[in-house]
């Protein structure tokens, strides 16, 4: 809940949510924080059929006009419609083609419309492998433990990680967590620099990028310790006063929660 509200509220800070026709692909964000930033429809495309169903069953309780979830991949879904803002939380690292998504987005959009994105951790940095397992013993090992140290997805090779975990947590569970690292199919394993390639080949015109970092990376080709991405992307021209604009909203942002952390708020 608390990372909704967080991006939530700062594309609402940067773009304004207000009275806009928004596409969020990649998840469903909880009505009652959508509601409080009164866009005009909120239309989410999403591949949880648990999350469809939930955001679905709200609106048919409260009764919401313009509101709907479609259990469909974006590159099957109809952009006949137009929006004013593509909104995605933590879902580009998990699009195996990126460029073909991105050209969909681009035709879902309104001209002068926004892509506004965050996600990771990514391929590239310390924790990218996103490993989420059960143990033998139903325990739930994840990225977020330091089961992995960082960069080990990277630095080591798949034998070397499952003899290393095999010592702590046996050979089953080795097995399934090096198998999860590497060959888990929703993750699209790509590095750093080639999110930025594949963006600057798009039709799409980049206002602002903003990188999130973490540690101190190892000294290889693609590594990086960027771990999270940031983008706000056009569908036409940008100009300077626009990226200007909306970097001191993000600046201000930014400075507003850091505040709100140090005093407990």
């Amino acid at each position: 809940m608390e990372h909704h509200k967080k991006y939530l509220k700062l594309a609402d800070t940067i773009i304004n949510l207000q009275g806009r026709n928004v596409l969020e692909v990649g998840g469903c964000s909880p009505i009652d924080l959508i509601l409080n930033y009164k866009p005009n429809c909120w239309t989410c495309v999403d591949l949880n059929a648990k999350a469809v169903s939930l955001f679905n069953e709200n609106v048919r309780k409260r009764k919401i006009a313009k509101y709907s979830a479609n259990l469909i991949d974006i590159s099957k879904f109809d952009t006949q419609e137009k929006y004013d803002l593509i909104y995605s939380i933590n879902s580009f690292e998990h699009i195996h083609d990126l460029e073909k998504t991105l050209k969909k987005m681009y035709l879902a959009l309104r001209p002068e419309g926004y892509l506004f994105t965050v996600f990771g951790p990514i391929w590239s940095s310390d924790v990218g492998h996103h490993l989420s397992i059960s143990t033998e013993n139903e325990q739930t090992l994840n990225f977020q433990q330091g089961i992995l140290s960082p960069w080990e997805h990277l630095i080591s090779t798949p034998k070397d990680l499952k003899t290393r975990l095999e010592q702590e947590y046996g050979s089953e569970t080795a097995q399934k967590a090096v198998t999860y690292i590497y060959e888990y199919k929703d993750l699209n394993r790509l590095y750093e620099h080639e999110y930025f390639s594949i963006i600057k080949n798009s039709q799409f015109s980049k206002i602002l990028s903003i990188k999130k970092r973490k540690g101190i990376a190892p000294k290889m080709d693609g590594v990086t310790n960027t771990r999270e991405l940031m983008f706000i992307l056009k569908k036409g021209d940008s100009h300077l006063l626009e990226k200007s604009m909306m970097l001191l909203k993000l600046v201000g942002a930014c400075l507003t929660q850091r505040i709100y952390k140090l005093k407990g708020i």
